[in-house]
């Protein structure tokens, strides 16, 4: 089974992690903390299916209001499997009772159903409500950029050069 209308234009998924677990709790030297959490939730179409993402905070205590954030994920799509890494701001917003989360990163791994999606940039743009100061649900879009070495990305050639002379 193929990606259905997939072109080599940009993907924007919605996305929902609606099970946050407790996260893990490091010290680090500095009076800083290492906060790991695990979530899981789906996406929809145009790339639909089940999401996993392992995401990490490392900052000071107390928390300052923006701090990186990274995380990986995987995402076991109904054609197939991207899994992947982002990196990039969290910014707790108290006035909505939210994180604000954007982040750019890589696919770096696919299953051939998914080949054209092999390195594609990701882009992360998200909210992650909050209950009595605990994340409870993170929804948002994931936009998959295919990368400019494939063939079919954006009508760039796939050897990232011009086009041969046919002559």
């Amino acid at each position: 089974m193929a990606l259905h209308g997939f072109d080599g234009r940009p993907l924007a998924m919605p996305f929902s992690l609606d099970s946050i677990g407790a996260p893990s709790i490091d010290s680090a030297p500095g009076e800083r903390q290492i906060l790991t959490f695990e979530t899981e939730g789906s996406t929809a179409p145009p790339l639909e299916g089940d999401l996993r993402v392992k995401l990490q905070v490392v900052h000071r205590t107390p928390p300052p209001p923006l701090q990186p954030v990274s995380a990986t994920f995987r995402l076991d799509a109904d054609v197939g499997l991207l899994e992947g890494t982002w990196f990039g701001t969290i910014y707790t917003d108290p006035e909505h009772n939210r994180f604000v989360i954007h982040a750019r990163g890589r696919v770096l791994r696919v299953t051939a159903e998914l080949a054209g999606l092999a390195f594609a940039e990701l882009v992360v743009a998200s909210d992650v409500d909050l209950v009595d100061g605990r994340p409870v649900r993170e929804h948002g879009t994931l936009t998959l950029i295919p990368y400019a070495g494939h063939e079919g990305a954006a009508g760039r050639p796939s050897h990232g050069g011009a086009a041969p002379d046919p002559g």
